[in-house]
């Protein structure tokens, strides 16, 4: 959905298949890349709390946003929710998209505070995690690293959690970590979107 928004229309997997079996199709697609029409991020959530979960309200209020385009979680009432230190414990999986820039970035900074303050009730909660900026794809931003990452003795990573130093240039661990998360992170949208599809 969200390339079908920010190209007006067509996918990579649409264009692939319309190669080999719709001909006039395929040479509708634009030799050049457009310019995008719209702004969008797949944002994998964050759970600053654990828990065994009694109710949802984030996730309510994330579909009410004006860049709101599909949420993809295995979070229900009754799941028991762990810190968010990777991918496999992010919460969801949420694609915002909007013609209006500014109107994605104000979304996606409610949802950041969304996490902070708790996207879930829960019937008994455990030692919340706070954090400061989260890292966030969108231009001008930079990595920063939690304010309390002690606490997880070093195993964040992942899900916006990746630590930076100030000005110095990304190491090879660092590189490899981004691109693997990036990859995990591709292999996990694409299980749920054909679980969607089913």
């Amino acid at each position: 959905p969200l390339e079908k928004l920010l190209t007006g229309g067509y996918s990579q997997p649409d264009v692939a298949v319309s190669s080999h079996v719709d001909g006039p199709a395929f040479d509708e697609i634009p030799a050049v890349y457009p310019k995008f029409k719209a702004a969008g991020q797949t944002v994998m959530l964050v759970s600053f709390f654990r828990g065994a979960v009694r109710s949802m309200p984030g996730y309510e209020k994330m579909k009410r946003l004006a860049s709101f385009v599909a949420l993809q979680t295995p979070i229900g009432v009754g799941s028991k929710v762990e810190l968010t230190v990777d991918l496999f414990t992010a919460v969801g999986v949420l694609i915002l998209a909007n013609p209006d820039a500014k109107q994605l970035e104000a979304d996606l900074a409610t949802v950041r505070k969304m996490e902070k303050e708790g996207l879930f009730t829960f019937d008994e909660e455990i030692d919340p995690v706070q954090a400061d900026d989260m890292v966030d794809m969108l231009p001008g931003r930079r990595l920063t690293e939690y304010s309390d990452a002690s606490r997880l003795s070093g195993r964040i990573s992942g899900a916006g959690a990746y630590k930076a130093s100030a000005g110095g240039p990304p190491t090879n661990e660092t590189l490899f970590a981004v691109a693997g998360a990036a990859f995990a992170a591709g292999a996990l949208i694409g299980l749920l979107a054909a679980k969607a599809v089913k």
